[in-house]
């Protein structure tokens, strides 16, 4: 398919994570299909953290020690 050259990643919902269909795009396509980031699963990140980093929360957001 034409999309094959421009497209190199897909993300999708990690609902239909299924390791199936991600050999399908690999192979058929030559595609990478990618599970987005399910916050939910992950925890909040509290060692080895730079100087003067609190914490690192599920989402991204960082809390400073100020």
């Amino acid at each position: 398919p034409e999309i094959k050259s421009w497209i190199d990643t897909v993300l999708y919902d990690s609902a239909c994570d299924s390791q199936p269909l991600k050999d399908k795009f690999r192979d058929q396509l030559g595609i990478a299909l990618e599970a987005s980031l399910n916050p939910r699963r992950k925890k909040t990140v509290t060692e080895n953290l730079p100087k003067g980093m609190k914490k690192l929360t599920a989402y991204g957001n960082l809390v400073c020690n100020a």
